[in-house]
Protein backbone atom coordinates (compact mmCIF):
# COMPACT_ATOMS: atom_id res chain seq x y z
CA UNK A 1 0.00 0.00 0.00
CA UNK A 2 3.29 2.45 -0.34
CA UNK A 3 2.12 5.40 -2.12
CA UNK A 4 -1.90 5.78 -1.60
CA UNK A 5 -2.39 9.12 -1.41
CA UNK A 6 -5.94 10.23 -0.32
CA UNK A 7 -7.76 13.31 -2.01
CA UNK A 8 -10.56 14.94 0.30
CA UNK A 9 -12.50 17.90 -1.26
CA UNK A 10 -15.01 18.88 1.58
CA UNK A 11 -17.57 21.07 0.05
CA UNK A 12 -20.97 22.14 1.15
CA UNK A 13 -23.51 20.09 -0.58
CA UNK A 14 -20.96 16.71 -1.66
CA UNK A 15 -17.82 15.48 -1.07
CA UNK A 16 -15.29 14.26 -3.23
CA UNK A 17 -12.97 11.58 -2.58
CA UNK A 18 -10.23 10.30 -4.76
CA UNK A 19 -7.58 7.26 -3.79
CA UNK A 20 -4.95 6.93 -5.78
CA UNK A 21 -1.00 5.44 -6.14
CA UNK A 22 1.56 6.59 -8.67
CA UNK A 23 3.07 4.25 -10.96
CA UNK A 24 5.13 4.23 -13.91
CA UNK A 25 3.99 7.55 -14.98
CA UNK A 26 0.73 7.16 -14.28
CA UNK A 27 -2.24 7.87 -11.85
CA UNK A 28 -3.79 4.57 -10.82
CA UNK A 29 -7.19 4.82 -9.32
CA UNK A 30 -8.33 2.84 -6.67
CA UNK A 31 -11.79 4.36 -5.74
CA UNK A 32 -13.20 8.10 -6.02
CA UNK A 33 -16.66 8.52 -4.50
CA UNK A 34 -19.15 12.23 -4.64
CA UNK A 35 -21.48 11.84 -1.22
CA UNK A 36 -23.45 14.02 0.15
CA UNK A 37 -21.88 16.17 2.69
CA UNK A 38 -24.40 15.89 6.24
CA UNK A 39 -26.80 19.17 6.51
CA UNK A 40 -25.94 21.88 8.42
CA UNK A 41 -22.28 20.22 8.95
CA UNK A 42 -20.21 22.88 7.25
CA UNK A 43 -21.27 26.44 5.71
CA UNK A 44 -19.11 28.97 4.13
CA UNK A 45 -16.16 26.92 4.85
CA UNK A 46 -16.31 26.92 9.10
CA UNK A 47 -17.29 23.65 10.69
CA UNK A 48 -20.18 23.59 12.24
CA UNK A 49 -20.95 19.75 13.43
CA UNK A 50 -17.62 18.07 14.21
CA UNK A 51 -19.13 14.68 14.80
CA UNK A 52 -21.43 14.22 11.59
CA UNK A 53 -18.05 15.12 9.54
CA UNK A 54 -15.54 13.40 11.73
CA UNK A 55 -18.17 10.03 10.83
CA UNK A 56 -18.50 10.83 6.93
CA UNK A 57 -14.22 10.85 6.88
CA UNK A 58 -14.06 7.90 8.37
CA UNK A 59 -16.97 6.02 6.22
CA UNK A 60 -15.36 6.98 2.87
CA UNK A 61 -11.55 6.76 3.63
CA UNK A 62 -12.39 3.14 5.48
CA UNK A 63 -9.00 1.25 6.20
CA UNK A 64 -7.31 2.89 3.59
CA UNK A 65 -6.70 6.32 5.97
CA UNK A 66 -4.38 4.07 8.03
CA UNK A 67 -2.33 3.23 4.89
CA UNK A 68 -1.92 6.54 3.27
CA UNK A 69 -1.24 10.13 3.32
CA UNK A 70 -4.74 12.13 3.39
CA UNK A 71 -4.90 15.52 1.64
CA UNK A 72 -8.13 17.76 2.55
CA UNK A 73 -8.90 21.05 0.83
CA UNK A 74 -12.19 23.26 0.88
CA UNK A 75 -13.72 26.07 -0.66
CA UNK A 76 -13.11 29.21 1.78
CA UNK A 77 -14.95 32.46 2.11
CA UNK A 78 -12.58 33.81 4.51
CA UNK A 79 -9.45 33.26 2.58
CA UNK A 80 -7.34 35.99 2.06
CA UNK A 81 -5.60 36.41 -0.90
CA UNK A 82 -3.11 38.79 -2.46
CA UNK A 83 -0.08 39.46 -5.01
CA UNK A 84 2.81 40.64 -3.47
CA UNK A 85 5.86 42.18 -5.55
CA UNK A 86 8.63 42.38 -3.36
CA UNK A 87 12.68 42.55 -3.58
CA UNK A 88 14.60 38.92 -4.45
CA UNK A 89 17.42 37.67 -2.82
CA UNK A 90 16.92 34.23 -2.65
CA UNK A 91 14.08 31.89 -1.64
CA UNK A 92 15.22 31.79 1.98
CA UNK A 93 14.57 35.40 2.73
CA UNK A 94 11.33 35.14 1.59
CA UNK A 95 9.82 33.88 4.62
CA UNK A 96 10.38 37.22 6.63
CA UNK A 97 9.45 39.75 3.66
CA UNK A 98 5.83 38.57 3.14
CA UNK A 99 5.70 38.22 6.87
CA UNK A 100 6.43 41.72 7.26
CA UNK A 101 4.38 43.00 3.96
CA UNK A 102 1.31 40.45 4.79
CA UNK A 103 0.80 42.59 7.82
CA UNK A 104 -0.42 45.71 5.97
CA UNK A 105 -3.13 43.43 4.82
CA UNK A 106 -4.56 42.20 8.25
CA UNK A 107 -7.57 44.00 10.30
CA UNK A 108 -5.92 41.60 13.43
CA UNK A 109 -2.36 40.39 14.10
CA UNK A 110 -0.57 37.94 11.89
CA UNK A 111 -0.48 35.35 14.35
CA UNK A 112 -4.16 35.04 13.95
CA UNK A 113 -3.21 33.60 10.86
CA UNK A 114 -2.40 30.81 9.20
CA UNK A 115 -0.38 31.83 5.89
CA UNK A 116 0.73 30.00 2.78
CA UNK A 117 2.69 31.89 0.18
CA UNK A 118 3.66 30.91 -3.90
CA UNK A 119 6.28 32.10 -5.28
CA UNK A 120 4.42 32.41 -9.06
CA UNK A 121 7.68 34.73 -10.97
CA UNK A 122 10.76 36.09 -10.89
CA UNK A 123 10.72 39.76 -12.59
CA UNK A 124 12.93 42.75 -13.41
CA UNK A 125 11.75 46.35 -12.46
CA UNK A 126 14.25 49.05 -13.72
CA UNK A 127 17.19 46.58 -13.51
CA UNK A 128 16.16 45.32 -9.93
CA UNK A 129 15.72 41.44 -9.78
CA UNK A 130 12.09 40.81 -7.88
CA UNK A 131 9.90 38.03 -6.89
CA UNK A 132 5.99 38.03 -7.73
CA UNK A 133 4.59 36.10 -4.13
CA UNK A 134 1.05 34.97 -3.68
CA UNK A 135 0.23 35.20 -0.55
CA UNK A 136 -3.26 33.09 1.20
CA UNK A 137 -3.77 33.64 4.54
CA UNK A 138 -6.79 31.55 6.49
CA UNK A 139 -7.92 32.45 10.41
CA UNK A 140 -6.70 29.47 12.48
CA UNK A 141 -9.92 29.24 14.08
CA UNK A 142 -11.41 28.25 10.94
CA UNK A 143 -8.50 25.54 10.23
CA UNK A 144 -8.68 24.31 14.21
CA UNK A 145 -12.15 23.25 13.14
CA UNK A 146 -11.05 21.07 10.35
CA UNK A 147 -7.70 19.17 12.37
CA UNK A 148 -10.39 18.86 15.11
CA UNK A 149 -12.98 16.75 12.55
CA UNK A 150 -9.42 14.95 11.37
CA UNK A 151 -8.57 13.70 15.01
CA UNK A 152 -11.66 12.79 15.64
CA UNK A 153 -12.01 10.43 12.74
CA UNK A 154 -8.40 9.27 13.23
CA UNK A 155 -6.40 10.62 10.44
CA UNK A 156 -3.27 11.60 10.71
CA UNK A 157 -1.19 13.19 9.39
CA UNK A 158 -3.03 15.48 7.32
CA UNK A 159 -2.25 18.15 4.87
CA UNK A 160 -4.20 20.85 3.93
CA UNK A 161 -4.22 23.09 0.93
CA UNK A 162 -6.70 26.31 -0.19
CA UNK A 163 -8.35 25.81 -3.99
CA UNK A 164 -5.80 28.46 -5.76
CA UNK A 165 -3.06 26.40 -5.59
CA UNK A 166 -4.78 23.25 -5.92
CA UNK A 167 -5.91 25.00 -9.38
CA UNK A 168 -2.07 25.72 -9.92
CA UNK A 169 -0.79 22.36 -9.75
CA UNK A 170 -3.01 21.08 -12.47
CA UNK A 171 -1.46 23.58 -14.94
CA UNK A 172 1.39 23.09 -13.67
CA UNK A 173 1.43 19.34 -13.83
CA UNK A 174 -0.72 19.27 -17.02
CA UNK A 175 -3.52 17.53 -15.55
CA UNK A 176 -6.12 19.03 -18.23
CA UNK A 177 -5.46 17.12 -21.40
CA UNK A 178 -7.09 19.84 -23.46
CA UNK A 179 -6.11 23.03 -21.56
CA UNK A 180 -3.84 25.43 -23.15
CA UNK A 181 -2.10 27.55 -20.68
CA UNK A 182 -0.78 30.15 -23.09
CA UNK A 183 -2.13 33.57 -22.52
CA UNK A 184 -5.06 34.76 -20.39
CA UNK A 185 -7.14 32.11 -18.95
CA UNK A 186 -9.73 31.48 -16.13
CA UNK A 187 -10.83 28.37 -14.44
CA UNK A 188 -14.18 28.58 -12.97
CA UNK A 189 -15.39 26.26 -10.29
CA UNK A 190 -19.06 26.21 -9.39
CA UNK A 191 -19.97 25.07 -6.32
CA UNK A 192 -23.52 25.00 -4.08
CA UNK A 193 -23.00 28.07 -1.91
CA UNK A 194 -20.41 29.97 -3.84
CA UNK A 195 -18.33 30.32 -7.15
CA UNK A 196 -14.44 30.58 -7.55
CA UNK A 197 -12.73 32.39 -10.25
CA UNK A 198 -8.90 31.72 -10.97
CA UNK A 199 -6.97 33.73 -13.50
CA UNK A 200 -3.99 32.58 -14.96
CA UNK A 201 -1.18 34.68 -17.38
CA UNK A 202 0.87 32.32 -18.73
CA UNK A 203 0.22 29.57 -16.84
CA UNK A 204 0.68 31.56 -13.93
CA UNK A 205 -1.67 32.46 -11.02
CA UNK A 206 -2.19 36.23 -11.53
CA UNK A 207 -5.84 36.58 -9.71
CA UNK A 208 -8.65 34.68 -7.54
CA UNK A 209 -11.69 35.32 -6.17
CA UNK A 210 -14.88 34.12 -4.75
CA UNK A 211 -18.64 35.33 -4.55
CA UNK A 212 -21.61 33.71 -2.75
CA UNK A 213 -23.61 32.29 -6.09
CA UNK A 214 -23.73 29.02 -6.69
CA UNK A 215 -26.05 26.02 -7.55
CA UNK A 216 -27.95 26.63 -4.04
CA UNK A 217 -29.49 29.94 -5.86
CA UNK A 218 -31.49 27.73 -8.57
CA UNK A 219 -32.67 24.53 -6.04
CA UNK A 220 -33.84 27.61 -3.53
CA UNK A 221 -35.96 29.34 -6.83
CA UNK A 222 -36.88 25.99 -8.09
CA UNK A 223 -38.49 25.26 -4.09
CA UNK A 224 -40.29 28.55 -4.47
CA UNK A 225 -41.77 28.60 -7.87
CA UNK A 226 -43.03 24.89 -8.09
CA UNK A 227 -43.66 24.65 -4.32
CA UNK A 228 -41.56 21.61 -3.71
CA UNK A 229 -39.04 20.13 -1.20
CA UNK A 230 -35.35 20.71 -1.55
CA UNK A 231 -34.94 17.01 -2.19
CA UNK A 232 -37.24 17.19 -5.03
CA UNK A 233 -35.92 20.58 -6.06
CA UNK A 234 -32.37 18.98 -6.56
CA UNK A 235 -33.89 16.43 -8.91
CA UNK A 236 -35.32 18.75 -11.36
CA UNK A 237 -33.11 20.89 -11.41
CA UNK A 238 -30.53 17.67 -12.31
CA UNK A 239 -33.14 16.42 -14.78
CA UNK A 240 -33.99 19.47 -16.17
CA UNK A 241 -32.89 19.62 -20.03
CA UNK A 242 -29.94 22.19 -18.96
CA UNK A 243 -29.84 25.50 -20.55
CA UNK A 244 -31.36 24.57 -24.11
CA UNK A 245 -32.48 27.96 -25.94
CA UNK A 246 -35.87 28.89 -26.67
CA UNK A 247 -39.00 30.10 -24.26
CA UNK A 248 -40.16 27.07 -21.72
CA UNK A 249 -43.48 25.49 -20.57
CA UNK A 250 -44.23 25.21 -16.87
CA UNK A 251 -42.17 22.63 -16.05
CA UNK A 252 -38.89 22.28 -17.47
CA UNK A 253 -38.35 24.79 -19.62
CA UNK A 254 -39.36 26.36 -16.30
CA UNK A 255 -36.94 25.05 -14.59
CA UNK A 256 -34.78 25.89 -17.65
CA UNK A 257 -35.60 29.75 -17.32
CA UNK A 258 -34.65 29.96 -13.30
CA UNK A 259 -31.24 28.44 -14.63
CA UNK A 260 -30.77 30.98 -16.57
CA UNK A 261 -31.86 33.96 -14.68
CA UNK A 262 -28.70 32.37 -12.04
CA UNK A 263 -26.62 31.78 -14.66
CA UNK A 264 -27.14 35.32 -16.15
CA UNK A 265 -26.48 36.83 -12.87
CA UNK A 266 -23.24 35.10 -12.26
CA UNK A 267 -22.15 35.92 -15.77
CA UNK A 268 -22.42 39.66 -14.42
CA UNK A 269 -19.87 38.78 -11.60
CA UNK A 270 -17.58 37.03 -13.93
CA UNK A 271 -17.22 39.73 -15.97
CA UNK A 272 -16.67 42.13 -13.50
CA UNK A 273 -14.18 40.14 -11.83
CA UNK A 274 -12.73 39.88 -15.93
CA UNK A 275 -12.77 43.86 -16.49
CA UNK A 276 -11.21 44.19 -12.97
CA UNK A 277 -8.36 41.98 -13.98
CA UNK A 278 -7.70 43.67 -17.61
CA UNK A 279 -7.67 47.53 -16.13
CA UNK A 280 -5.67 46.30 -12.70
CA UNK A 281 -3.21 43.94 -14.70
CA UNK A 282 -3.28 46.20 -18.35
CA UNK A 283 -4.31 42.63 -19.74
CA UNK A 284 -5.97 42.40 -23.16
CA UNK A 285 -8.71 40.08 -22.06
CA UNK A 286 -9.62 36.60 -21.24
CA UNK A 287 -9.05 34.08 -23.85
CA UNK A 288 -10.22 30.99 -22.97
CA UNK A 289 -12.85 30.29 -19.63
CA UNK A 290 -12.92 25.83 -18.59
CA UNK A 291 -15.24 25.50 -16.61
CA UNK A 292 -15.89 22.82 -13.39
CA UNK A 293 -17.83 21.80 -10.30
CA UNK A 294 -21.10 20.92 -9.61
CA UNK A 295 -23.41 21.89 -11.88
CA UNK A 296 -20.77 23.20 -14.64
CA UNK A 297 -21.90 19.79 -16.42
CA UNK A 298 -25.39 21.15 -16.68
CA UNK A 299 -26.74 20.45 -20.75
CA UNK A 300 -25.56 23.23 -22.75
CA UNK A 301 -23.90 25.38 -19.92
CA UNK A 302 -20.38 25.73 -21.61
CA UNK A 303 -22.07 26.76 -24.80
CA UNK A 304 -24.61 29.12 -22.96
CA UNK A 305 -22.10 30.59 -21.00
CA UNK A 306 -19.47 30.85 -24.24
CA UNK A 307 -22.16 33.72 -25.21
CA UNK A 308 -22.41 35.66 -22.34
CA UNK A 309 -18.91 36.00 -21.43
CA UNK A 310 -17.83 36.35 -25.25
CA UNK A 311 -15.47 34.11 -25.32
CA UNK A 312 -14.30 30.24 -25.79
CA UNK A 313 -15.73 27.65 -22.51
CA UNK A 314 -14.73 24.36 -21.77
CA UNK A 315 -15.05 21.35 -19.66
CA UNK A 316 -11.84 20.35 -18.59
CA UNK A 317 -10.83 16.39 -20.42
CA UNK A 318 -9.29 13.85 -18.21
CA UNK A 319 -5.93 12.93 -18.99
CA UNK A 320 -4.81 9.61 -20.81
CA UNK A 321 -2.35 9.01 -17.86
CA UNK A 322 -5.05 8.64 -15.10
CA UNK A 323 -5.90 4.98 -15.29
CA UNK A 324 -8.55 3.08 -12.95
CA UNK A 325 -8.01 -0.10 -11.11
CA UNK A 326 -11.14 -2.16 -12.43
CA UNK A 327 -11.17 -0.33 -15.94
CA UNK A 328 -14.53 0.79 -15.25
CA UNK A 329 -14.09 5.06 -15.43
CA UNK A 330 -17.59 5.81 -13.94
CA UNK A 331 -15.70 9.33 -12.75
CA UNK A 332 -17.19 12.67 -13.70
CA UNK A 333 -13.65 14.32 -14.07
CA UNK A 334 -15.01 18.04 -13.95
CA UNK A 335 -16.22 17.45 -10.52
CA UNK A 336 -13.07 15.87 -8.90
CA UNK A 337 -10.64 18.40 -10.37
CA UNK A 338 -9.85 19.94 -6.77
CA UNK A 339 -8.84 16.62 -5.85
CA UNK A 340 -6.46 15.85 -8.51
CA UNK A 341 -4.36 19.33 -8.08
CA UNK A 342 -4.62 18.48 -4.14
CA UNK A 343 -2.61 15.57 -4.71
CA UNK A 344 -0.66 16.12 -7.50
CA UNK A 345 2.16 17.87 -5.81
CA UNK A 346 6.59 17.85 -5.75
CA UNK A 347 6.68 18.77 -2.10
CA UNK A 348 3.77 18.14 -0.04
CA UNK A 349 6.05 19.01 3.20
CA UNK A 350 6.69 22.37 2.21
CA UNK A 351 2.22 22.94 2.21
CA UNK A 352 2.30 21.36 5.45
CA UNK A 353 4.62 23.42 7.33
CA UNK A 354 2.78 26.30 5.95
CA UNK A 355 -0.92 26.02 6.61
CA UNK A 356 -1.08 22.71 9.50
CA UNK A 357 2.04 23.10 11.75
CA UNK A 358 1.27 27.20 12.62
CA UNK A 359 -1.95 25.79 14.33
Amino acid sequence: MAGIKIGIDLGTKYTKLVILKEKGGKLIILDHKKIRTPDESIFEGEIKDVKKLAAMFREITGSYRTKGNVFLSSSMPALINRQLTLPFINKSKLDGMVKIQSEHYFSESLDAYAVQYRLSDIIYEEGIRKAVVNVFALPKKILSGFIEVLEMAGISPCIFDVHPNCVTKLLENNIISNLNSSGNIALIDFGYSMTGVHIFENGRLALTRVFPIGSRMIEELIMARFQVTKENAEEMMLESPGLDTGPGKEGAAGQTDITKAVIERLSNEILRIFRFYTLDRQAQSVDRVYIYGGYAGLRNMDQYLSGLLNCPVELPAMPENIVFKDNKNSMVFSDFLNVFGLLIRKDARHDRKELIKSV
